[in-house]
């Protein structure tokens, strides 16, 4: 592939000619969109018979029957618009839903709050099944949130879901990040639905004064806890790099522990300097300060606002710190199902059951000479 012609063409046509069921090489594929950046750029795949799902991982995708003189003159007429009548040659192709752009609607819960939770359960799996109150709850972030819906223009019934937020980067107010989480009815994919949702919500964000950044996926509240089963990992990661987006190498996990699996005692006697307790109410500035350095040091979007959360309310008792030589040199967060904010933020835990709690925003201070994220890990937790 001559990458210097790519760059000096207008326009990208890449043709394959592959055997039946055979996929489209993905390095011939990723090099073409690679060198093309911005430019227009067309697959023609010439196959037969054709398997129509396996190809759409590219924006605009044409599928000849066959590689027939008849057939390429058809789709050069398609593509460059000299005769918009189909040849007999592409007569037998399966009729196509080719992508468009949906009109996209703001969210109304007391409209669209129980039709939008339906869409849930028929996207997602068991395992991130939420019923009707928590889902809503979730969702609704006060001034902090905005939703967007598409609707099937024939049967009217929500076919695609956007849900955004925002949460300051910091404790200074001024520096927002915007948050996006899209679902699209297995039924309507690979037809425009995320892309008219993904665009109309990044430009909403993008109007909001003081946005210093944006985000695809949800940390707090946590509408997700990892991805979907039923999308492959590699038609998920080419949807989106194909909008730009760089992926981080330091994802997001919730891991479970059986407490009867952890050790009776733990030999903490290489770190004995360091103590652990619950926060006191007059500590609560020295926290927030930790958790804020740390949340914008490690880009721990929204750790600062958990920890705000709690320090002005009886829950401050559920921030565990650790202390070496009177100095606070670590925090940790701690919640039940049904207890304080954060519980409300990370449902996943109350769905395992109600005997389930956790831990989060672990913010260890660097410059300790202790090993401290070691330590907290290590702990004895209070029993939840």
């Amino acid at each position: 592939m001559q990458a210097a012609l790519i760059k000096l063409s207008s326009f990208i046509i890449l043709c394959c000619a592959t055997n039946p069921g055979e996929a489209i090489p993905r390095p011939t594929g990723e090099l073409a969109f690679h060198f093309a950046e911005h430019r227009p750029c067309v697959v023609v795949v010439c196959c037969s018979p054709i398997d129509i799902n396996h190809y759409i991982q590219y924006p605009t995708v044409i599928l000849t029957n066959g590689y027939s003189p008849e057939a390429l003159q058809a789709t050069a007429e398609l593509i460059f618009g000299i005769n918009t009548q189909p040849k007999q040659a592409t007569s037998s192709l399966p009729q196509l839903r080719a992508p468009r752009v949906w009109r996209v609607d703001v969210y109304d819960e007391a409209r669209d709050s129980a039709e939008v939770h339906n869409l849930w359960q028929d996207c997602v799996s068991r395992q991130f099944a939420l019923d009707q109150r928590t889902f809503a709850r979730l969702l609704d972030r006060g001034g902090y949130a905005k939703h967007y819906v598409v609707r099937d223009p024939q049967q009217g019934i929500i076919v695609g879901f956007c849900a955004t937020y925002f949460t300051y980067v910091d404790r200074t107010d001024r520096h927002l990040e915007g948050f996006a989480s899209i679902f699209t009815h297995p039924e309507h994919r690979r037809r425009g639905v995320a892309l008219s949702l993904h665009n109309h919500a990044v430009a909403e964000l993008e109007k909001t004064g003081g946005t210093t950044r944006i985000r695809l996926g949800s940390a707090f509240p946590r509408l997700l806890y990892g991805p979907l089963f039923e999308i492959s990992a590699d038609e998920t990661m080419t949807w989106i790099h194909r909008r730009r987006w760089q992926v981080s190498n330091d994802p997001i996990r919730d891991l479970l522990l059986n407490c009867e699996d952890w050790p009776a005692s733990t030999d903490l006697a290489v770190n004995s300097d360091v103590t652990f307790r619950s926060c006191r109410i007059q500590e609560r500035e020295v926290v927030e300060e930790l958790a804020n350095r740390i949340s914008v040091r490690r880009g721990r979007t929204g750790w600062y606002e958990e920890y705000h959360s709690l320090m002005n309310t009886a829950d401050v008792k559920d921030v565990l710190v650790g202390e070496e030589n009177g100095k606070i040199i670590a925090a940790a967060l701690t919640f039940t199902p049904g207890g304080n904010e954060v519980s409300a933020n990370i449902p996943w835990p109350a769905q395992i059951g109600n005997d389930v709690g956790g831990v989060t925003c672990i913010a260890v201070d660097g410059k300790s000479t202790n090993d401290s994220y070691g330590l907290l890990s290590q702990s004895t937790w209070p029993s939840v």
